[in-house]
């Protein structure tokens, strides 16, 4: 997150998070109703500030747990129930991930 994308976004250049920029079909985060341009500010009362804290918190957790993740959507704040998944159950988009970077 940076002070640009948060004037576009219409929130306070202030917010510290993660920007989705996109949510693949059938994936958890699609399930549990993630949406591009969400902002991932937590996960589990826990805020994380960069992208890669975030990363590595969710690199903890177990396939099959379940956490909360604390996100602003059009200004509002909600929190979303995310089941882990298997990365392994989506060996393209770590790919693409990787081609984005």
């Amino acid at each position: 997150m940076n002070e640009q994308i948060a004037a576009e976004l219409g929130i306070d250049e202030k917010t510290k998070g993660s920007l989705v920029r996109s949510v693949y079909y059938k994936t958890p985060a699609y399930e549990a109703g993630l949406r591009q341009f969400d902002i991932i500010t937590g996960m589990d009362g826990t805020t994380y500030d960069v992208r890669e804290d975030l990363i590595e918190a969710i690199g903890k957790k177990s396939v099959g747990d379940e956490v909360t993740l604390h996100i602003i959507r059009d200004g509002k704040k909600l929190d979303l129930k995310v089941k882990i998944g298997d990365k392994n159950k989506f060996p393209n988009l770590a790919q693409q991930q990787q081609q984005r970077q």
